[in-house]
């Protein structure tokens, strides 16, 4: 009976572990999407663009290589590209992803990232 009960808290501790370790991963991914994303960003504002067009065009294609949740065809919905008066090049690129772990824990997360060069 003791054997018995061992490994039953055995079973119940190993199941525990895989399910935290798996909700874990399925909210820990869009954090992890934002955060590489964030960091290449800072690496694009170092490069020197010819125009605006140039500088949405390399924004977008790193958003792409990241894996940013976004609709591409219709990005202004999530992207806002503009250059201001000191010839500054600006993008604020927002999404939301959305994550349920089999309906216990719904969660919103909210990510923006600002780009200017």
């Amino acid at each position: 009976m003791k054997k018995l009960l061992g490994n039953l808290v055995f079973l119940l501790l190993v199941v525990g572990l895989v399910v935290g370790v798996h909700a874990g991963i399925k909210y820990g991914q869009p954090n992890y999407v934002h955060w590489t994303f964030k960091s290449n960003a800072k690496e694009l504002e170092r490069i020197t663009y010819s125009n605006l067009a140039s500088f949405q065009e390399k924004v977008i294609k790193q958003m792409k290589e990241d894996g940013v949740p976004v609709n591409y065809d219709k990005i202004d919905q999530n992207a806002k590209f503009y250059e201001d008066r000191q010839g500054v090049r600006h993008a604020e690129i927002f999404w939301t992803v959305h994550v349920d772990y089999y309906g216990f824990f719904p969660r919103d997360f909210n990510f923006k990232v600002e780009v200017a060069r």
